[in-house]
C-alpha cells in the first residue's frame, strides 16, 4: 500500500531552512565580531607598544640634552682655564726679561737720580724721577741705550 503525506512538508523545510540560516548568520556574526575584537586587541598592542618607545625616547633625549648641557659647560670651563694658563705663561715668559730689566735699571741709576715712578705698558717703561742736572739725565739715557 502506498502512503500519501498530508502534512505540510514545504513547511516544515522552510522552518528548517530559516533556522540553518538564522544558526549561520548568528555564526558569521560571531566569527565577524571575532575578527573586529582581534584587529582592535592588535591595534591596542601596537599603539601601546608605540607609545613606550616613544616615552623611551623621550627621556633618552632628556638625558642627552643634559649631557650636551653638561659638555657645553665643561667646554666653557675648559676654554677658562686654557685661557687663565696662557696669561700665566706670558706672565711667566716676561718675569725673567722684568727681573733682569729692573736689576740692569739699579745698575745704571746714578746717585744724582731719584726715581718716582715706574711703569710698563705695551713693551713700553715709562720713568718718572728728579735729578740734580739735566747732564746727569742726558748721561743716564745714553747708559740705558
Amino acid at each position: 500500500m502506498t502512503r500519501i503525506n498530508l502534512l505540510p512538508w514545504r513547511e516544515a523545510r522552510r522552518v528548517n531552512r530559516q533556522r540553518q540560516l538564522i544558526g549561520m548568520l548568528v555564526a558569521a556574526a560571531l566569527f565577524g565580531a571575532g575578527i573586529v575584537f582581534l584587529v582592535y586587541t592588535e591595534i591596542a598592542h601596537r599603539i601601546e607598544y608605540q607609545q613606550e618607545r616613544n616615552n623611551y625616547l623621550r627621556g633618552e633625549i632628556a638625558r642627552l640634552k643634559k649631557a650636551a648641557e653638561e659638555m657645553q659647560e665643561l667646554q666653557k670651563t675648559k676654554s677658562r682655564l686654557v685661557e687663565r694658563l696662557n696669561v700665566i705663561q706670558k706672565l711667566q715668559s716676561v718675569r725673567p726679561g722684568m727681573v733682569r730689566m729692573l736689576d740692569e735699571l739699579v745698575r745704571l741709576v746714578p746717585q744724582d737720580i731719584y726715581l718716582t715712578g715706574f711703569k710698563t705698558a705695551n713693551n713700553q717703561v715709562t720713568l718718572n724721577g728728579i735729578a740734580r742736572s739735566d747732564d746727569i739725565i742726558s748721561k743716564f739715557m745714553r747708559d740705558l741705550k
